[in-house]
């Protein structure tokens, strides 16, 4: 009897083993349950999609993640596998290999015994790349060029004219970094990002840094001239009189062809003063060297001379009536006028006065009601004076006395500096240790910078003109890193590179 109620326990408790086990079994898999959230980030060729386990088996599950497909019956899905966790929660994927402009499905998955359990169906579209500008505008090849925009992906190409940039960094799929390539055959390109094979075109092109500097001739003596008395007759430089900063006072005059740089010294029989006006071979007045400097009053020169291009000679005029040093001319058709310098006693020149080249006479054409710095940088335009003083560009108008502010130098400018007209530009630069120098386009108002001097910025100008679109520039060589001790003539192209 003890047998028969021992052998019924033991099947009673084993059937009831069996029938937990069971249970435990069915609930564990009836009680996954996994959620797909949201698109927490999508740009054009990455989303980023959050997924939350609610429930799973005590034992964990062995895989969860997300399939990403085009089509809704995810036929050929991308699986996204974040592994296996023992946890609930919320996780998050990522997926960066989705084409651009394109429509996708996606679903989260839990697998546990290779059984897998599935969220609803989410709905996205990938981004359009697009383009918004790049900086700066304007440089040299080699140098780092900036491009703002969206949605470029991991394959994106830069092509610069015509040539691949190496892309140096892409951002946040928002911003990216290149080396620009050195120039090619032209100085503006334009620039386009390639994403997935789609161009995208930029509405503003790029421009090179151009102009080419060459040094061309050495002076034909050591003289170190400052302040010469300087004008191109035909193609021909006449070049004298003004300081030689190696033994004082010049009284000499150089002619030199442009073209073959054939040097010849010519004669000249005035005084050696300087600080004269010059306009295209008429040169006169300025100040002796026994004058007095820094306030003091000056022995002023009252000379008046012609350069004859025919016989290669200096004709002397009938002397001045007024004195003045320093003065600036405007050109005209039949003559020039002068003004600005200072007078003896170191005041502001007050006068405006007009030679007539037919008359061969001076006359006084009006008080200026402006005075115009001594120490600046002049050049004509149009039959109006423009300066460049502290940095500001002004226009002054000689007849109506008008004076008006311009533009301002976007640099350090000083009075030692060149300002050149080629047509509607001029060119602006080489101040005191500097080898800058930039384009103003007089008729838009706009700057453009310009290939930097690559001789001794220690060096000054001496002077400047311009010849057959070239501009020419005479620079002292008195420094201790000069390796020449003769003054050294560049040229600057603008436009050539």
């Amino acid at each position: 009897m003890v047998l028969f109620y021992r052998f019924k326990y033991l099947v009673a408790s084993l059937i009831l083993s069996l029938t937990v086990a069971a249970c435990e079994e069915v609930l564990d898999n009836t009680a996954v349950i996994v959620v797909s959230e949201e698109v927490v980030y999508i740009s054009g060729e990455t989303v980023r999609i959050t997924g939350r386990i609610l429930s799973l088996p005590s034992k964990g599950v062995d895989d969860r993640g997300y399939l990403i497909a085009e089509d809704e019956n995810f036929a050929n899905p991308a699986k996204v596998s974040l592994g296996p966790t023992d946890l609930p929660g919320r996780f998050i994927t990522e997926y960066n290999q989705l084409s651009t402009g394109s429509n996708y499905f996606a679903k989260s998955y839990v697998e546990v015994d290779r059984e897998f359990f599935y969220g609803s169906i989410l709905n996205f579209s990938t981004l359009e790349p697009f383009v918004q500008n790049f900086a700066p505008m304007f440089g040299v090849g080699g140098m780092i060029l900036t491009i703002t925009g969206g949605n470029f992906t991991s394959d994106t190409k830069v092509i610069v004219g015509g040539v691949e940039a190496e892309i140096l960094n892409i951002f946040f799929e928002s911003k990216i970094t290149l080396r620009m390539p050195p120039i090619n055959t032209t100085s503006t390109v334009d620039i386009r990002v390639v994403v997935q094979g789609e161009e995208l075109l930029f509405n503003q092109v790029f421009e090179y840094v151009v102009g080419l500097w060459k040094l061309e001739e050495h002076f034909i003596t050591q003289a170190q001239l400052f302040d010469p008395v300087y004008f191109v007759d035909g193609n021909s430089l006449v070049v004298g009189l003004g300081r030689d900063l190696n033994t004082g006072d010049n009284s000499n005059f150089w002619k030199a062809d442009l073209n073959t740089w054939q040097w010849d010294e010519l004669t000249f029989t005035g005084s050696f003063a300087r600080l004269f006006f010059f306009n295209e071979g008429f040169f006169g007045g300025g100040i002796f060297a026994s004058g007095g400097f820094f306030g003091a009053p000056w022995v002023p020169n009252n000379e008046f001379w012609t350069y004859d291009s025919n016989s290669g000679s200096f004709v002397q005029q009938t002397d001045l009536t007024f004195n003045i040093a320093g003065g600036k001319t405007i050109k005209t058709a039949n003559g020039f006028y002068l003004t600005g310098g200072t007078r003896p006693d170191n005041s502001p020149n007050p006068n405006i006065y007009f030679y007539d080249v037919g008359t061969q006479q001076w006359n006084t054409y009006t008080a200026a009601a402006t005075s115009l710095p001594q120490r600046a940088i002049y050049f004509e335009y149009q039959d109006a004076l423009y300066f460049i003083h502290q940095n500001n560009i002004w226009r002054y108008d000689i007849i109506s006395e008008d004076l008006q502010y311009i533009t301002t130098y976007p640099g350090d400018g000083d009075e030692v500096g060149i300002a050149e007209v080629i047509r509607d530009k001029v060119y602006v630069g080489l101040f005191a240790n500097s080898g800058e120098i930039k384009e103003f386009d007089l008729t838009s108002n706009s700057w453009k910078e310009k290939t930097f001097f690559p001789g001794l910025t220690a060096e000054s100008n001496s002077a400047s003109w311009v010849y057959n679109d070239k501009i020419y520039v005479m620079r002292t060589t008195r420094t201790a890193f000069s390796n020449s001790n003769r003054m050294q003539i560049w040229t600057f192209e603008p436009d050539k590179f």
